[in-house]
């Protein structure tokens, strides 16, 4: 079974029916590269195939199911009648660039640029001016396509979509063009019967890309929006560029203070304590922790940044091997609980925990499960025969241990929920599901499951478990309910608004989702992911799919110039003229950030450093799906939350963000979870600073009302860790285990 919760896994087990699709296209890797320079006379595109298979080998080697073919013919003449046909194709394509209109070299730029493409190449829409004011009129504006790569086959592919698009009108292009629909004709014009070799190849991507890339274009000439209407922080090797007023406040913190750094190592020492944090960390206390990894080395095993379970995992290495007396979890309660359990579990009950807050450090989440509600929806499932629940990691060891009391329960992360709920399936095939309590990963795994058993093929299928097909599947969906009225306060704002506006303006950009984000942003980024461009999954799952596009964008990058300076005898890689053939144009990879806007100085830090470390040119730009520009200026007399605002208060600007409104929340600011905001640096000095300090009772923050419960004996937490321990096997053994399956079998 393919583990998908892996640590070494960079996406999420919901998409991988593109694995298979890639290792499909590499037993015809080298084939394709013969027929395409066998069928190519001129010297200019000799060379640039050269550099296309150069790429090719590559971005395969990047790819996933590495084997060296796949397919195999059934006969030696089949195979000879393949390789004509593609033979055919191929002449054609390189046939169908003459009629591309060629992009002048000035315009082959940033906004131009078609991500995703293993190539370079650009597309722009142009169309002329309607002299009316009628709406319809601008609609029916003819537009031209222009474009180039610096592939041969690329550019036929361009010039297929030239003609295609001949006389179309931006309403067209807008309302008509659906991508699958549009691949598919054009492809049956290239050869119909080597339009199965063509849909797996890896240029079908780059062409659905451009497809994508000249529908935002067409958007933007009719409605006239901003291009980037959403904040973004650009990240280069030599440091982040903000844009935009949120973006600015993400970025203040990302260079901290020296002083706070030195503190925060010296009290680590001092206090016999190590660190664990969540990936939404307010980004001033992320940027303090960070550096103090960084600059000493002494405390670098002391602090960790992670997703919500492995945070229990961290915590417990370092009471066991840096010998810490002492932890301080920077999360919201559940965490703290969870740590607390897990390492009283390891053995280290002697090990102190502590939170920031004396005050209760909140999840909707995991209070929707606390919910009489949710009690009877356990219970429900407790009454169906060979049933299990299969409960989020973010939610609290009572829950979990009250869950268990009712009906078999087996913990989940977002990485592994799809595995879980699949394996399950093939030990038990009539097994009842019943997930919760997050809504929104609920509604989007029974959207996964039922794409899976009405368009994938069965040998799909089995590509995301070895032991389903569509029937299977279909029975899954029949024995399986889901929690109706959990979620997230961060993830319930990427709704309907901010997804028209990532459709309308970043449709073409890498797309990156929680997987408990709403349905609309799910289908976003499953959309992309299907094309190569998206990942749907943990915090973790994310920041691993940045820095693997990062790295393909740095290698094509180093492929790009070595073929530039061989081919002109140059260096120069920043020079662009026309007597020079193709120079290198670097390349900014935008990624809209579809989760907590916290973890932006986990990856900051990680892809600078990547940069860095290859001296690469290429930009990382990291898009925050907001409302608006997330600065709101309060005006003379005005009213704010109800109260009016006095004229010593005008024209005051308030960062991060809005007052509400979709894509900001209430009280943390645009995308931020306020009660992981709690954690703050003053509290987390100042809790150090308690520790053994012997005046723990006369302070009114006393270490008793932040220190989470010590457990003993068989109670809550020993029986909250039992949902955790079934998980932790099934992630070891790739198999429920055998006391989980006596367990729904017997009740």
């Amino acid at each position: 079974m393919v583990a998908f919760s892996s640590p070494t896994a960079t996406t999420l087990a919901l998409a991988t029916v593109v694995r298979l699709q890639q290792a499909r296209r590499r037993g015809r890797m080298e084939e394709n590269s013969s027929i395409t320079r066998s069928n190519n006379n001129n010297n200019d595109n000799n060379g640039d195939d050269r550099k296309t298979n150069a790429m090719k080998k590559f971005v395969n080697s990047e790819r996933r199911g590495r084997t060296s073919s796949s397919i195999s013919s059934s006969t030696t003449e089949t195979s000879t009648a393949q390789t004509d046909d593609r033979k055919e194709a191929t002449r054609r394509l390189l046939q169908s660039q003459d009629s591309m209109i060629e992009l002048p070299l000035i315009e082959r730029n940033q906004t131009n640029r078609v991500m995703g493409c293993a190539s370079q190449t650009w597309v722009k829409i142009i169309s002329k001016p309607s002299s009316s004011k009628s709406a319809e009129e601008e609609r029916n504006r003819v537009i031209e396509i222009k474009s180039y790569s610096d592939s041969a086959i690329t550019r036929g592919f361009l010039g297929l979509l030239t003609k295609k698009f001949e006389g179309y009108t931006l309403k067209q292009i807008i309302e008509d063009v659906h991508v699958e629909s549009i691949v598919n004709e054009t492809l049956r014009g290239v050869s119909e019967s080597s339009l199965k070799t063509s849909k797996i190849d890896s240029r079908q991507n780059g062409f659905k890309n451009a497809l994508e890339t000249i529908k935002r274009q067409a958007r933007s000439l009719l409605n006239d929006f901003q291009n980037d209407p959403f904040p973004s922080l650009i990240v280069t090797k030599s440091g982040c560029e903000p844009k935009g007023s949120f973006a600015e406040a993400q970025a203040k913190y990302l260079t901290p203070d020296d002083a706070q750094v030195e503190m925060l190592a010296k009290l680590l020492i001092e206090k016999k304590c190590g660190i664990v944090a969540h990936f939404y960390m307010d980004p001033e206390v992320q940027g303090v922790l960070m550096r103090c990894k960084a600059k000493h080395p002494e405390c670098a095993s002391r602090i960790f940044i992670s997703d919500s379970l492995v945070m229990a995992d961290a915590a417990v290495r370092m009471v066991r091997d840096e010998k810490c007396e002492n932890v301080c979890v920077l999360g919201v309660d559940f965490m703290s609980e969870n740590v607390r359990a897990i390492i009283d579990d390891a053995g280290f009950p002697e090990a102190n925990v502590y939170r920031m807050s004396p005050d209760a450090i909140g999840c909707s989440l995991a209070e929707a499960a606390q919910t009489e509600t949710y009690e009877k929806y356990l219970r429900e499932a407790g009454k169906a025969k060979n049933s299990l629940h299969v409960i989020y990691i973010n939610t609290g060891l009572d829950t979990k241990a009250s869950a268990n009391a009712k009906v078999p329960t087996i913990s989940c992360t977002s990485s592994n929920v799809v595995n879980t709920v699949l394996q399950a399936a093939a030990q038990i095939p009539d097994i009842k599901i019943f997930y919760g309590p997050d809504t929104y990963m609920g509604g989007n795994l029974v959207e996964l499951l039922t794409r899976a058993s009405t368009t994938w093929s069965d040998e799909e299928i089995k590509e995301l478990h070895p032991e389903h097909n569509q029937k299977s599947v279909k029975r899954v969906l029949e024995n399986m309910e889901y929690f109706r009225d959990g979620a997230c306060v961060v993830h319930h704002l990427f709704g309907g608004e901010v997804c028209r506006v990532v459709r309308d303006c970043y449709s073409d950009a890498y797309q990156a989702a929680h997987f408990e984000v709403p349905g609309e942003m799910f289908t976003l980024a499953m959309e992309a992911r299907e094309r190569n461009m998206g990942v749907v999954g943990s915090t973790q799952n994310i920041l691993d799919f940045i820095l693997a596009k990062i790295r393909v964008g740095i290698e094509k990058e180093r492929i790009s110039r070595e073929f530039f300076s061989a081919k002109n005898n140059c260096t120069d890689y920043s020079k662009q003229s026309e007597e020079m053939n193709e120079p290198y144009v670097p390349e900014r990879m935008k990624f809209v950030l579809g989760t907590e806007t916290g973890m932006v100085t986990s990856i900051v830090r990680a892809v600078s450093e990547e940069l860095e470390k290859n001296d690469s040119s290429v930009e990382c730009e990291i898009i925050f799906p907001v409302s608006v520009d997330s600065i709101t200026q309060v005006k003379n007399n005005s009213t704010y939350s109800g109260k009016i605002v006095s004229n010593a208060m005008s024209n005051l600007s308030i960062i991060p963000g809005p007052a509400s409104g979709e894509g900001c929340g209430m009280d943390g600011g645009c995308a931020s979870c306020p009660y992981m905001k709690m954690n703050s640096l003053a509290a987390l000095r100042e809790t150090l600073e308690m520790i053994g300090s012997g005046n723990d009772k006369k302070n009114t923050f006393g270490l008793e009302l932040r220190e989470p419960k010590k457990y003993k004996g068989n109670n809550v937490a020993k029986e909250g860790c039992v949902s955790i321990l079934h998980m932790r096997n099934f992630q070891r053994d790739k198999k429920l285990g055998d006391d989980l399956i006596q367990d729904i079998l017997s009740r």
